[in-house]
């Protein structure tokens, strides 16, 4: 039986930080034409006031970015953590994704998510 196991690369991504003092979206999009499979880091900062925790979604565009699908598909969840730094990592598939981060907290209270300047990005499977 063959082994399969999976090569990475560290590619570069958009490093962006985005704050927002009221419940909204944080988005960012990503594209990923390596034909396998990215992970992507987010990282949270949570205010000291929180009413709830934030909600990552995943829309795809299946015609060059021009529309996203309506539908949202879960991406992660983060815990009600007030004043904490909380980082999860998104598997995207080959295609074109716009990422939303919702959060809400009040309009005294500022959130900031930033999503890591390198992504990776697996390139091959090698047999063993």
């Amino acid at each position: 039986m063959s082994t399969l196991n999976a090569q990475q690369a560290f590619i570069s991504t958009y490093a962006g930080t985005g704050a927002n003092g009221q419940s909204a979206f944080i988005s960012f999009t990503f594209v990923n034409t390596s034909g396998f499979d990215a992970e992507i880091p987010v990282t949270v900062k949570t205010p000291a006031s929180v009413s709830a925790g934030c909600e990552v979604y995943v829309h795809r565009s299946t015609d060059g970015g021009a529309s996203w699908a309506s539908e949202k598909t879960p991406g992660m969840f983060f815990a009600r953590a007030a004043s904490s730094t909380q980082t999860g990592t998104l598997l995207l598939p080959n295609g074109q994704f716009l990422v939303s981060v919702l959060v809400g907290g009040g309009s005294s209270a500022t959130w900031s998510v930033q999503f890591a300047a390198t992504a990776r990005l697996i390139t091959a499977y090698l047999g063993a």
